[in-house]
């Protein structure tokens, strides 16, 4: 019998989870390097307008119900565009958006997050 040297290097993949209003919004817990890739590139895209960049990578880091949940305020059917719904204290603003992108960005790179002043 062979000797074999063996490495595991399998990991506790950790839940990436945020919260708007009464929604939380369940990330991937990994990324392929080529799509988080990808992500970041559509991010700094010139020729795709600002939502169609926030929704590419929305689509790409968030797992499908938590993406079907926030697509009709970013990339709304035309149906969905005449109801024109209110979402209310459940809205996500552009602002919000590319912070949780960013911050999704910063949770699958490994970069340490930064605690916001109003976190407790």
């Amino acid at each position: 019998m062979t000797d074999v040297r063996q490495k595991d290097f399998s990991k506790v993949r950790v839940p990436i989870l945020f919260t708007v209003g009464a929604n939380t919004y369940h990330a991937r817990t990994t990324i392929a390097p080529k799509k988080l890739l990808k992500a970041k590139d559509a991010l700094g895209s010139s020729e795709m307008d600002a939502l169609e960049r926030v929704n590419t990578a929305f689509k790409m880091l968030l797992k499908p119900d938590s993406y079907e949940l926030i697509r009709p305020q970013i990339n709304p059917t035309p149906e969905e565009e005449e109801a024109d719904t209110d979402f209310g204290d459940d809205a996500v603003d552009i602002e919000q958006m590319m912070a949780i992108i960013i911050w999704m960005m910063e949770a699958y790179t490994g970069r340490p997050l930064t605690q916001s002043s109003d976190s407790a």
